[in-house]
């Protein structure tokens, strides 16, 4: 497609760091062995034999086994005290979610991880007294995905002190340890409701770092770099202000000395949701090695794919700095999995406050919905050039300049020229383009 461009580099480039719509929602329906069981034997054996010389299946239906989940409410999700593990400048808050195997309540470690916790970077020598004068986490109970009250974990970043001036991360990790010779994690798949702060774009300033960093994973490090790490960013035109999606693999080079980025896609067509909740999927497989086959990683918002990329082994994949197959030059294994980061470009005081909600957190060892697809439901169909933005009644903070429409089934009422948020309702648009009918809100970029 080409409104998603997808580059190699080979430079030594170093690497910087709403409501949801309701026909997003879907789950994952139970096997159906049950099913099959109460049918005669006959039919039963016919029954797979066309499955099976068919290749369908329900949608959702898949081999994955879910590991882990939790809707951050008090019965799945709790969080520690505040502890400090490196010095004085970082603390952390244990989490726990419910682990699928055992329905119990327990530390968020699959891959046979070790912690779980919500991390707090602040860059300047801080207290357990002191530590909320620059930054928390806590769970909150707000108006959730489908406009009723859930519970979400806030990360919030208030103004960060530190001399350099940057550095300042709320994250949520997933931490396996530093041992070089572990078994990898294997295919993993996550996803989960997020909302930005409606502001993103405000905060997002040219001379200071245009970045919002939204998730990555890295792998163990070789002299401080990581071997291979693979990062969603949010980015921001610095000529049209518009907000857009970032996705790169990179890590240290042959030499262990520098970083090097592997592969980038841009993706400037699925709308970044500020102010609003959206669906964000992730599924990664990585080689065995990085020269015998071929890596994937694949990311989705509210169902529209952002990336997926394919990354062939060292040996053809033209990258030539011996990463392929979505590993680096030293094969080494993941050990860290930042599921969610609020960590921005330039000093946080220059933007603060910097803060954000996630909700609904799954963790899978595949694709739950079948192979490279997502567990979102399709978009209403608005005009011609128009992407769907919000449902009615709900409010929606446009990125930049934008038109916008609000209808259903061919019948919409437009606005034009507009900036900051609009509601989606009869009253903003004078009217109801097609009554007795729910209707949905569609932006387009100017």
């Amino acid at each position: 497609m080409n409104n998603i461009s997808s580059q190699k580099f080979v430079s030594t480039t170093k690497h910087s760091p709403m409501i949801a719509p309701r026909w997003l929602f879907t789950s994952v329906p139970r096997a159906f062995a049950g099913c099959i069981a109460r049918l005669r034997v006959g039919m039963a054996a016919i029954a797979l034999l066309v499955i099976a010389s068919t290749g369908f299946f329900a949608p959702g239906v898949h081999a994955a086994t879910q590991l882990y989940t939790t809707d951050f409410s008090p019965a799945q999700t709790a969080l520690s005290p505040l502890s400090f593990p490196n010095g004085t400048t970082e603390f952390s808050r244990d989490i726990t979610g419910i682990n699928e195997a055992t329905g119990g309540q327990q530390a968020i470690i699959p891959f046979n991880g070790l912690r779980s916790f919500d991390q707090l970077i602040v860059g300047a020598p801080v207290t357990v007294s002191t530590i909320g004068n620059y930054m928390e986490s806590k769970i909150q109970q707000v108006t959730g995905p489908n406009g009723t009250p859930v519970y979400a974990l806030y990360q919030g970043i208030k103004t960060n002190t530190a001399p350099q001036g940057t550095g300042a991360q709320n994250t949520l990790t997933i931490y396996r340890g530093e041992n070089p010779n572990m078994a990898d994690t294997g295919d993993f798949y996550y996803t989960y409701w997020f909302k930005y702060q409606p502001d993103l774009a405000d905060k997002l300033i040219q001379s200071q770092g245009n970045w919002r960093l939204l998730s990555q994973f890295k792998t163990v490090e070789v002299n401080g770099i990581s071997d291979y790490r693979i990062s969603t960013y949010v980015y921001k035109n610095s000529s049209t202000g518009q907000l857009y999606w970032h996705v790169q693999g990179d890590g240290v080079n042959p030499q262990g000395t520098a970083n090097l980025i592997h592969w980038q896609v841009n993706n400037t067509t699925v709308p970044v949701p500020v102010g609003a909740w959206f669906k964000y999927e992730v599924f990664v497989h990585r080689a065995a090695s990085n020269n015998s086959s071929t890596g994937r990683f694949w990311a989705a918002i509210n169902g529209r794919v952002i990336a997926d990329y394919s990354d062939g082994p060292k040996s053809t994949n033209g990258h030539n700095d011996g990463s392929g197959g979505l590993r680096g030059p030293y094969v080494l294994p993941i050990n860290r999995i930042m599921l969610a980061n609020n960590y921005s470009g330039g000093p946080a005081t220059a933007a603060s406050p910097l803060y954000q909600w996630l909700t609904g957190l799954e963790i899978w060892d595949g694709f739950p919905c079948g192979v490279g697809k997502s567990c979102a439901k399709p978009a209403p169909v608005g005009p011609t050039g128009y992407t769907f933005c919000a449902n009615e009644s709900q409010t929606y903070t446009l990125s930049s300049l934008s038109d916008v429409a609000y209808g259903a089934n061919g019948s919409f009422y437009y606005l034009y020229g507009l900036t900051g948020s609009v509601s989606f309702d009869n009253t903003t648009f004078g009217g109801d383009p097609l009554p007795n009918v729910s209707k949905s809100g569609f932006c387009k970029v100017r």
